[in-house]
């Protein structure tokens, strides 16, 4: 899901920063998920991407901007194959690059373990 244009998260002095005029609504991600899931209500919406944001900004300089533009740039790469492809890289490097990335930001999420149930018909 994107939001509006003016609403997009971006990098500002390597860090990603999001305006929200709706401040944060729970207590952790995993409630908010639920919410969003069930609901896609302007206070899920802005508290998801604000949790998302504040995972990223932990992460360190090249990790955050590895997980901006592969993700959540509003032109975001479509494969990691595409986006290691445009880095002019190797899978492997590539692999080495994002693997511990996104390791730390499913843990500062708290979704670790999680097991997603999506429906064939959003797979494709």
């Amino acid at each position: 899901m994107r939001l509006q244009s003016d609403a997009e998260p971006g990098m500002r002095r390597n860090k990603l920063v999001y305006e929200s005029p709706i401040q944060k609504h729970y207590e952790s991600f995993i409630e908010c998920l639920r919410e969003f899931c069930e609901v896609r209500s302007d206070v899920a919406v802005y508290s998801f991407y604000q949790f998302v944001v504040d995972a990223v900004n932990s992460l360190n300089k090249q990790e955050r901007i590895l997980i901006y533009e592969r993700y959540l740039h509003k032109d975001h790469y479509k494969s990691d194959r595409q986006h290691y492809l445009a880095m002019d890289i190797t899978s492997q490097k590539y692999s080495k690059q994002m693997d511990p990335a996104r390791g730390k930001l499913i843990k500062d999420l708290g979704i670790e373990g999680l097991q997603l149930n999506i429906p064939d018909w959003m797979k494709r």
